[in-house]
């Protein structure tokens, strides 16, 4: 017998059987393992590719859905005339004079400017374009950036909802081009500000939610603080109360009744995580609004409206069950008669479509069955469990099998959710 040569650096030692002489295992992968990695990686820049087109269509549907906002003359409302646009040129000119516009000496004799709740002090998109282009120019951008800063977000918010590209898209299309928004964003700039918004703010919330790691969910609150920092400086009061509600009441569904994959399971757990998120988005927000927030909170004590509309004004606003026949009336709450339809079958259609984002196998199978409405198919099979055998047995058809169904630890039983009746961009 002689001395087994020493292994290579970097190779396994304990891969050698007792006895064995001159034969060694190694950790390289296979061809077969780096055929799927290069495969993972096409893929997922051909799919970065067809978001970034449709990303591009939703820009040019919205524009082409709503011609105003290219046409050569700005559409005005007596709001944004006498009162959004003065205060919004006023803002810029002050701050590229290198100035905080606490004081506005040309209305009411003088009068406080910063403490304004709607002076768009700390909004972001009437400091940057009324502080770098002309008034004209400055009032196009702002009546362009609102409508694609919904359609843009509400996209990425459905695609990280496990959306398809398609289902994605049409929600993106419906969010940002219903009739209450291009009302609103000609006239009432707080309603459409908030209206905006919102899907980044719960895009970022969601992300916090599916983060294992620390730096990542933090990133992710401060994206979902940024968008609540905006609401508050477009309509602190009503809008941000209805936007703090949304915001709270989505994080408490995500982390009460529907837990992302691989979180803690337990009640004390969830409740943990309910206060961990939902701190770290009000936190992260409530520092970013801090510099337009504190001079309101402080002016409105000592204004004649001091702890806000009391009696029969404080229920103003929202609609009554009654009014809810509007959302299908063509008007300023008109959401559409084909959206209203979708939205109402949806719960029905994909029921539990969440609970399995991420990875909940056994919640996707228990709605074992084949939806053919709209073209949706649910097929659960075996799970591949990482197996590079198994990828292939799925993968025989390759319209049938994709990286999600066969992703390593998936457990007994893997699902996919895609549209047959669509080409492959669509998913």
């Amino acid at each position: 017998m002689f001395a087994a040569p020493p292994l290579p650096r970097g190779e396994d030692k304990t891969a050698r059987r007792a006895g064995e002489t001159g034969v060694w295992a190694t950790n390289a992968p296979s061809p077969l393992d780096l055929d799927l990695d290069l495969g993972k990686t096409s893929l997922r820049r051909r799919g970065r590719l067809h978001d970034a087109a449709l990303l591009v269509a939703l820009a040019a549907l919205t524009l082409f859905a709503q011609p105003h906002l290219l046409a050569s003359d700005t559409l005005i409302s007596v709001d944004s005339a006498s009162q959004f646009y003065p205060w919004y040129a006023f803002l810029g000119r002050n701050l590229v004079a290198g100035h905080v516009p606490g004081w506005n000496p040309a209305m009411f004799s003088g009068t406080l400017f910063a403490a304004n709740p709607l002076s768009g002090w700390t909004y972001l998109p009437a400091m940057l374009f009324f502080g770098f282009l002309p008034l004209a120019c400055a009032a196009k951008a702002y009546l362009i950036f609102h409508p694609l800063l919904a359609a843009w977000s509400t996209y990425a918010l459905g695609r990280a909802l496990r959306l398809g590209r398609l289902g994605a898209l049409v929600a993106a299309l419906a969010y940002a081009n219903s009739g209450f928004l291009q009302i609103q964003n000609s006239c009432c700039f707080a309603f459409a500000s908030v209206h905006a918004w919102l899907p980044l703010t719960l895009l970022g919330a969601e992300g916090a939610l599916r983060s294992t790691r620390s730096a990542t969910r933090a990133a992710w609150w401060g994206l979902a603080g940024i968008g609540l920092s905006q609401i508050v400086a477009a309509w602190l009061g009503q809008g941000t109360y209805y936007a703090a509600l949304l915001i709270g009441g989505y994080i408490a569904y995500r982390t009460l009744l529907v837990s992302p994959a691989g979180a803690k399971p337990g009640g004390q757990a969830r409740l943990g995580r309910l206060l961990q998120h939902e701190a770290g988005v009000f936190v992260f927000g409530a520092a970013l609004a801090a510099a337009g927030l504190l001079p309101r909170i402080e002016f409105n004590a000592l204004s004649n409206l001091a702890g806000g509309y009391m009696g029969a004004d404080a229920r103003v606003g929202g609609l009554r069950p009654e009014q809810w026949v509007f959302l299908a009336l063509p008007g300023s709450w008109y959401v559409g008669a084909s959206v209203l339809v979708l939205a109402a079958a949806a719960p029905f259609l994909v029921r539990g479509r969440l609970g399995p984002a991420g990875g909940s196998d056994d919640h996707c199978c228990a709605q074992q069955g084949l939806v053919d409405a709209y073209g949706i198919r649910i097929w659960c099979h075996p799970g591949c469990g990482g197996n590079a055998d198994g990828a292939r047995r799925h993968g025989g058809s390759r319209s049938r099998w994709s990286q999600r169904a066969c992703r390593p630890g998936a457990g007994s039983t893997g699902c996919e959710i895609r549209s047959t009746a669509l080409p492959r961009w669509r998913r």
